[in-house]
Parts: structure tokens; C-alpha cells; sequence
């Protein structure tokens, strides 16, 4: 038989040919109707090949070192069998959607910008159920049970000083439970992290480190709608030192082993958050230059809300401005106090703080150098309510305070306690309403 020396060149043409649609369009490449394995269609594809992976279990570690390849999986389930992670990345613009990874040491491990990771389940990772390296994640719609150590991982190129590359990560709408260390951790600069739901798990349910350059007006990171339950930490714990804000918004937290939201660092604002029914303090808060306003925290063991100031070795990012405004709160039926604020400059407005079983707020000295006589301003307590709570209403240790206008009855100590422990002193008290204490009604020193 003679074979014509052009029918190998033939062939492939006709190959080429039918993987192209009307119009020239690129078909995708299908698993396992023209390739056997996930691993042979990888190693066929070129930069922006889709490939289609059918139904049935696949017991393969699959490694992906092509830039801009999409898998899309239909019922698929992806099982080495501990032999590795399920995929392994090492490419830019990757998209894996809607897979089953079982067994892996690994569910996912990426190492890229611009990786997608939608809708995919994990069970049963020795290790990290999905993890990231690179900029501009997204994390979109998983479900994560059981992994040996977080659930999903996020890092962007974080450098010196905490700064990041300039595209965001996003970690939207995923479930985790019962991972072996934090639910979600992402490390990045400007990210989102919205509406995922994350229980039962070993450390934090989410525990992020947010924050590139200062930039004056730059974007903020965005932590919303998310809910954290059953943790073996806290529910939400979220730092930022270096970078321009984080906004953490209408998040709920219950039943934490430790603190329900707890935020570290600076230029945050706190607004709209649940924390209830968590073993230690319901929303925690050290740093300066924050808003923490309209949250709710009640039935917790510890202090509804805690804040700290403290005073940075530089400015840390925080360009001058170290106010802490405590506005429009809700405490009630705490273990300790409703409110306690310490070490920084505070204004502590309208907020209500009841049947706590100890001070509905309690106000102590501000951090070396910043009392008003060395230059500070003085803390202003205005506009708040404290009723029922089984300690003092309202106690001040610290100098110079404003008490305005503040309501304060049938507290089981003083109703307004000027002086706290001894140590404080009040620069004004006027329009404060109050009722009946278990002790003096008001105990005012150095008026």
C-alpha cells in the first residue's frame, strides 16, 4: 500500500477543521467524547480553549500550566485519591466552574492572576479546600466541606509594607463548613468579601488581612452580608493597618467561640452588623480612626461593643486623624458591659445600652498623651441611653469628659458616674436625665 507523504498533514488540517463552528468559531474540546481524560485535553488546548468535561468521576490530578484555558464540568467529579491536589495552576486567566473535588490534598491550588473558581464543590480536603496566589481572584459560589486546613485561601502578591498588586480579589457567596483552620483567609489589598456563609469551622469563620498604600479618598475593601456561626474564634475577625479603609457592613455573627466581629487596625467603619450569643465580646475593636455605628450585640458573655485606641509608633496610615466614634448602638443583655471604650479619643453618641450585667458604658482614661492636658480633646458622651444594667449606668474614668444629654435609670450602681474608679474628671455635665439607682444617683468628682 501507498501512502501519500501529505496524508498525515491531511488529517490534522480535517481535525483543525472540525473543531471549528459556523463562522470559524473554536468549538470546545470534550471530555471524554474526544479526549479520554481532563489531563489529555489540557495538554491539547491552546490559550482560550473551553473544555467541557461530562459526567462520570475521574481519578486523575490534573495540572494546568496553559494561560486562559476555561473547564466547565457537568456533574463531573475529580478524585486522585490523595495523590495530589485535584488541580494544580500555574497559569494567568484560568477558569475551573462547576466541578466535584474529592479527596484531594488539595482541592484547588492556583498560582496566577486572574483565577476564577465558580461554583465548584470541595469535600473532603486533606488541605486547603481551594487556595489562590496572584491578583485579581474570584472566588465565586462554592461549597466547601471539610477540609483539612482553611476552606478557601486567598493571597495577593503582598509585598513590603503591605503592599499589593493593583487588582482586587472577590469571594462572594460561598459556603464553608467544618474546615480544619478559618472558613475563608484572604491576604490582599481593595478586596470584596460579600454574603458567604462560614460555620462550624476550626479557627476564625473569615479572618482577613486587608490593605495596600494610604491613598486619601482611594476605593475601600468591602466586607458585607457575610455570616459567620459556630467557629471555634470568632465569627469575623478583619485587620488593616497600611491601607485606605475597609467598610465592614451588615454582617451577622452567633454562637463564636470567642468574639463574634472583631477589627484590627485603621480607617474602618463598622455599620449594621449582628453579633450575638458569641462566648466572648460581640463586636471587638482596637485601632483608630473608625466609625463603628447602628450595630447590635446582645446576649454575649463578655462586652457588646469593645473599642480600644491606641496610639501607633508612626502614623501607621492614619494621616492625623485618631477619633473613634461610637453612634447609634444597641447593647443589651451582655455578660459584662454594654459598651466599654478605652485608651483613645472618643465620641460615644445616641447609643442604648441595657440590662447588661455590668456598666451600660463604661468610659476609662484615655492613652498617654492624649489626655486633654497635654493637648487632646476630651471624650464627649452624648445623646445615649442606659437603663437596667446590673453595675452603673454611665461610668467615666477618664479627664475632661462631656456628658450631655444622656439618659440613665434603674441601674443596680450609679445611674452617672463622674468619676469611675477615682482617676476621672468632668469637664461638663448638663441636660443628663436619670431615675433611680441602686446606689447614689449621680457621683460627680472634680466638676
Amino acid at each position: 500500500m501507498i501512502r501519500h507523504p501529505l496524508g498525515r498533514v491531511a488529517l490534522v488540517a480535517c481535525a483543525s477543521l472540525l473543531a471549528l463552528g459556523a463562522g470559524g468559531k473554536k468549538s470546545a474540546l470534550q471530555v471524554p467524547r474526544a479526549f479520554p481524560t481532563i489531563q489529555a485535553a489540557v495538554d491539547a488546548a491552546v490559550p482560550g480553549d473551553v473544555i467541557k468535561v461530562g459526567k462520570g468521576t475521574y481519578a486523575e490530578a490534573v495540572v494546568i500550566a496553559t494561560d486562559g484555558l476555561t473547564l466547565i464540568g457537568r456533574r463531573s467529579v475529580v478524585d486522585p485519591a490523595y495523590a495530589g491536589p485535584c488541580f494544580s495552576v500555574n497559569a494567568d486567566d484560568v477558569t475551573i466552574n462547576g466541578f466535584t473535588l474529592r479527596n484531594g490534598s488539595l482541592g484547588v491550588s492556583a498560582t496566577g492572576d486572574g483565577i476564577s473558581l465558580i461554583k465548584n464543590i470541595v469535600e473532603a480536603s486533606a488541605g486547603v479546600g481551594l487556595s489562590v496566589t496572584g491578583e485579581g481572584a474570584a472566588v465565586i459560589s462554592n461549597a466547601v466541606r471539610a477540609a483539612g486546613g482553611d476552606g478557601i485561601r486567598v493571597r495577593g502578591p503582598v509585598g513590603a509594607f503591605g503592599i499589593t498588586g493593583e487588582n482586587p480579589s472577590q469571594v462572594h457567596t460561598n459556603k464553608v463548613q467544618q474546615s480544619g483552620e478559618d472558613g475563608i483567609d484572604v491576604v490582599d489589598v481593595n478586596s470584596t468579601i460579600r454574603r458567604n456563609l462560614c460555620t462550624s469551622n476550626g479557627f476564625h469563620g473569615i479572618r482577613s488581612e486587608l490593605g495596600g498604600v494610604f491613598v486619601a479618598g482611594g476605593p475601600a475593601s468591602l466586607v458585607s452580608g457575610n455570616q459567620g456561626h459556630f467557629n471555634a474564634f470568632d465569627g469575623l475577625q478583619i485587620e488593616s493597618y497600611f491601607g485606605t479603609g475597609v467598610d465592614v457592613v451588615t454582617n451577622t455573627t452567633r454562637f463564636n467561640g470567642q468574639d463574634g466581629l472583631r477589627v484590627l487596625g485603621f480607617h474602618f467603619t463598622v455599620n449594621g452588623n449582628r453579633s450575638g450569643n458569641n462566648a466572648r465580646h460581640g463586636l471587638c475593636h482596637s485601632g483608630q480612626a473608625a466609625v463603628l455605628s447602628s450595630n447590635r450585640c446582645e446576649s454575649n458573655g463578655g462586652v457588646g461593643l469593645m473599642s480600644e485606641g491606641f496610639v501607633s509608633g508612626g502614623d501607621g496610615g492614619v494621616a492625623g486623624d485618631v477619633g473613634i466614634t461610637l453612634q447609634s448602638n444597641r447593647c443589651q443583655g451582655n455578660g459584662r458591659d454594654g459598651i466599654h471604650a478605652a485608651g483613645g479619643r472618643f465620641a460615644i453618641l445616641g447609643n442604648t445600652s441595657s440590662a447588661n450585667l455590668g456598666d451600660g458604658i463604661d468610659l476609662d482614661r484615655l492613652a498617654p498623651g492624649q489626655d486633654p492636658g497635654d493637648g487632646g480633646e476630651p471624650t464627649n458622651l452624648e445623646d445615649n441611653s442606659c437603663k437596667d444594667n446590673g453595675h452603673d449606668g454611665i461610668d467615666n474614668s477618664a479627664l475632661g469628659t462631656s456628658i450631655r444629654s444622656n439618659q440613665s435609670s434603674n441601674n443596680g450602681g450609679v445611674d452617672l458616674a463622674g468619676a469611675g474608679d477615682g482617676s476621672g474628671t468632668v469637664a461638663t455635665f448638663d441636660s443628663n436625665k436619670f431615675g433611680t439607682g441602686g446606689a447614689d444617683a449621680v457621683q460627680l468628682l472634680d466638676l
